[in-house]
């Protein structure tokens, strides 16, 4: 048995309570299960109330595989589980005390539904990291639909939970700060967010293009000169170089970087224009930097740019001037890009599931990072649906 298991039957209010024998009390009834506490240190559940014979107690919920694990993990000397009004145990070998008060004793161990116990046990245990891949279609339209649009919102919040600046002469630095880290895709994100942090955009943008490109290069610490010597540069090593591809190399996409930070103002007129205009818009500066230099932007990039780091801004900027216009135009461009491709997306198509576009894949990017390597299956609303059938 797995305290975690208890902890999710307790709160999806799947315990067969009629089948029930209290141990300790002629009669006890839940009034209020609680609420999870998922994160803090304490009771599993706080808050909670039941009706003891004819007396209502208010108060938390605690689980233990077994009741004298009470003992075990020493809460009869911690205050923080003094309130506890009810003792939830898939086995009791012994009734528990505290401050003489005899606490009452749920025992699950004879109602466990077995089968029940053990898909969940083989959504765990699963050695594909998509636990739930075969059974994923399976769910119904409005959970599966309801969750995606979940996972892309819980994706853009947590990728744009910096801090805010209520003066808007800072929306232009911010606006370099999201777009500079798309530059780095996945392999090279941290040390171009470093580069983003390092740079005084406005002081930058003054100095002469030739000057602009030498600064950047010096920051960067990648390149075999030092024409600007006296800036704080990098470590090297935070390049990741080691089994990158020609194309995805640092050296690569700082170039492209540093040609678009050149030729391109920064103005955010942009985010006035509907969400088909700026992706057309966004793609135009691209080519046009293509045709005045060496480099070459893949389609694959542009659009990497555009979902990394235009959209997150623009979602940012609406919620930090509580804008709904620019969160709603933010994500109506993930729907008019493609799906990205890339080894995790590979995985969900493994088993018939295909993103329709940019706003899915980046749902199922964020449904894999968050739920499946962690193997959340209990906190995931596909991982409760299933279990729940």
């Amino acid at each position: 048995m797995i305290e975690k298991y208890l902890h999710y039957l307790w709160d999806k209010k799947l315990i067969p309570f009629h089948k029930l024998e209290f141990l300790n009390f002629e009669s006890v009834k839940i009034l209020d299960y609680g609420t999870y506490n998922q994160f803090e240190s304490g009771p599993d559940f706080f808050n909670a109330s039941i009706q003891l014979n004819q007396l209502k107690w208010y108060g938390n919920v605690e689980m233990h595989i077994r009741s004298s694990d009470w003992l075990r993990h020493n809460h009869h000397k911690d205050e923080a589980y003094n309130n506890v009004i009810l003792h939830v145990v898939y086995e009791n070998d012994l009734l528990i005390n505290q401050f003489g008060f005899e606490i009452p004793t749920i025992e699950l161990k004879n109602i466990i539904d077995w089968n029940h116990f053990n898909n969940y046990q083989n959504q765990s245990q699963k050695a594909n990291k998509i636990l739930c891949g075969s059974q994923f279609n399976s769910v119904t339209n409005i959970h599966r639909i309801n969750f995606l649009e979940q996972s892309l919102y819980s994706r853009l919040n947590r990728k744009t939970s910096i801090h805010t600046l209520k003066d808007e002469s800072t929306f232009v630095p911010y606006f370099f700060y999201f777009l500079t880290k798309s530059f780095g895709t996945k392999t090279n994100q941290l040390p171009f967010e470093e580069l983003a942090k390092r740079i005084d955009f406005y002081s930058l943008k003054k100095l002469r293009p030739k000057d602009q490109v030498a600064a950047i290069r010096s920051i960067t610490n990648l390149f075999d000169q030092q024409e600007i010597n006296q800036l704080d540069q990098m470590n090297s090593s935070s390049w990741k170089r080691g089994g990158v591809r020609p194309f995805n190399s640092p050296t690569r996409r700082v170039d492209q970087f540093i040609h678009f930070f050149v030729h391109y103002n920064f103005k955010l007129d942009f985010c006035e224009i509907n969400p088909k205009e700026i992706i057309s818009f966004f793609k135009e500066k691209v080519l046009k930097i293509q045709s005045e230099t060496s480099l070459s932007f893949s389609e694959s990039f542009q659009n990497s740019i555009l979902i990394n780091g235009v959209v997150p801004f623009l979602f940012w900027l609406g919620n930090t001037l509580e804008n709904q216009d620019f969160i709603d135009k933010s994500i109506d461009i993930l729907h008019f890009l493609p799906p990205e491709k890339n080894s995790i997306i590979k995985k969900w198509k493994e088993f018939g599931v295909k993103p329709k576009n940019a706003a899915e894949s980046q749902a199922f990017l964020e449904i894999f990072n968050e739920f499946c390597t962690n193997k959340k299956c209990l906190s995931c609303a596909i991982g409760q649906q299933l279990l729940a059938e």
